[in-house]
């Protein structure tokens, strides 16, 4: 079962090492390795708690921004930053420490 303490692991292991997994300092890269592990959790684990996770950080951070729309969480960091992948990928980073901190 997929808990918030392996999503953070997860994360972890990502922001160590994101060359290896994404190739390139990109939130949309980011997003698009997420949605994998997401699909795959839930295809061999019918574990929808990495869904729910994502959900929670991507409400959490439109009220940061007061973000009306249903974008995704990378769409809010790509908005906030002018559309810079490099500077929402950091921001990513930043924010994803603020979520955890207060969960």
């Amino acid at each position: 079962m997929v808990t918030m303490d392996k999503i953070e692991l997860l994360i972890d292991i990502i922001r160590a090492r994101p060359m290896m997994y994404i190739g390139l300092p990109s939130v949309t890269r980011l997003s698009m390795f997420l949605a994998g592990y997401h699909f795959a959790v839930a295809k061999c684990c019918d574990n929808e708690f990495f869904a729910l996770a994502q959900s929670e950080f991507r409400d959490w951070l439109a009220s940061q921004y007061s973000e009306k729309s249903m974008v995704g969480w990378e769409e809010i960091l790509l908005t906030q930053t002018n559309n810079d992948e490099e500077l929402a990928f950091d921001l990513f980073w930043k924010k994803w420490d603020e979520f955890c901190k207060e969960k």
